[in-house]
C-alpha cells in the first residue's frame, strides 16, 4: 500500500485544530482555577481571559459566555468523581452500589476539589439551566456516565429498588460536596473531626444499603 505524503494544507488544517484543541483546554484549566479560587459567581469573563493569557475577544470566539465554561468544568469534575471507586461486578447489583458509594467516600480527600466545584455549581444551577441546549448536553453526559464502570441507565433492577439506589448515591454525594465546602469548619463548631465525619456517615450508608437487601 502506498502512503500519499502530507499536503501542506492538511498539515496546516491539523496544526489549527491542535491550536484551537489547546487554547480551548487552557480557557478550561484556567476557569478551573479560577472557580475553585474564588467562586463561580465571582469569576468573570475578563478574569477568565486574564488567567488563560487571552484577550477578552478571544475568548469569546470560543465561550459564548461563562455559564458554558461553567458546564465544561462539571463535565470534568463528574467524570472524576465517577471513575474513582472501583467495582469487581459491572452490573447495577447492592454490591456494586456498595462498592460506589464506599469508593466515593473514601476517595475524598482526592476528589475534595471536584466535590467542592459540584457544590458552587449545584448551588448557581440548582433550580435553573442557563438554555435547553446546555440543559440537553450536561444531562445526557450525566446519564451516561458509568460509575466504576457501572450504568445506572442500563439498570435490570427492579424499578423501586433502582430508584433507592439512586437515592442513596445522591445522599452520598450531595453530603460529600458539603464536607468538601464546609467540612472544616463544621468541625470546629461541632468537635467532630471530619476523619469521624465521614466514618459515622459511611456507616449510616453501610446501614441503609443492609436494609436493601
Amino acid at each position: 500500500m502506498v502512503t500519499r505524503p502530507t499536503s501542506k494544507s492538511e498539515i496546516k488544517r491539523r496544526s489549527g485544530e491542535t491550536q484551537v484543541a489547546a487554547t480551548r483546554q487552557g480557557i478550561v484549566d484556567a476557569s478551573e482555577r479560577l472557580f475553585l479560587e474564588r467562586g463561580l459567581e465571582h469569576t468573570t469573563m475578563a478574569d477568565i481571559a486574564r488567567a488563560a493569557g487571552i484577550t477578552t475577544v478571544t475568548l469569546y470566539r470560543y465561550f459564548p459566555g461563562r455559564d458554558p465554561i461553567a458546564f465544561e468544568v462539571a463535565a470534568r469534575k463528574m467524570r472524576a468523581i465517577a471513575a474513582a471507586p472501583r467495582v469487581d461486578d459491572r452490573r447495577l447489583t447492592l454490591a456494586a452500589v456498595r462498592q460506589i458509594a464506599f469508593g466515593l467516600i473514601d476517595h475524598f480527600d482526592e476528589l475534595r476539589d471536584a466535590y467542592r466545584y459540584m457544590g458552587m455549581f449545584d448551588h448557581l444551577y440548582g433550580d435553573r439551566y442557563p438554555n435547553e441546549a446546555l440543559a440537553t448536553w450536561y444531562k445526557d453526559l450525566v446519564f451516561s456516565l458509568e460509575w466504576g464502570g457501572v450504568s445506572l441507565r442500563k439498570a435490570g433492577r427492579a424499578p423501586a429498588l433502582r430508584e433507592q439506589i439512586i437515592v442513596t448515591l445522591n445522599t452520598v454525594l450531595c453530603f460529600l460536596e458539603k464536607m468538601a465546602a464546609r467540612g472544616a469548619l463544621l468541625s470546629r463548631e461541632q468537635g467532630i473531626s471530619l476523619d469521624a465525619q465521614l466514618r459515622h456517615f459511611r456507616g449510616m450508608i453501610a446501614a441503609t444499603l443492609d436494609r436493601l437487601e
